[in-house]
């Protein structure tokens, strides 16, 4: 190995370390945090909305396949 590979691969094995590091010490920190939990109901029409959208978008992926096989 050359001497600058080698050079180069200590220095991003150190920065490697230095990263995994950080992020070890992040995680072992204790915060505490405040959240409010808030419940969303989502309207019988939106799910209708949503179903027919994805049927449309299954039909019209199913179809340009169908074109190119052809």
């Amino acid at each position: 190995m050359s001497p600058v590979r080698y050079s180069l691969l200590r220095f991003f094995s150190a920065i490697f370390l230095l990263l995994c590091t950080v992020a070890i010490q992040a995680q072992e920190e204790k915060v505490t945090t405040t959240t409010t939990k808030t419940d969303v109901q989502i309207q019988p029409w939106m799910w209708a909305v949503g179903a027919a959208l994805f049927i449309l978008i299954l039909v019209s992926i199913l179809k340009s396949g169908s074109k190119k096989r052809e």
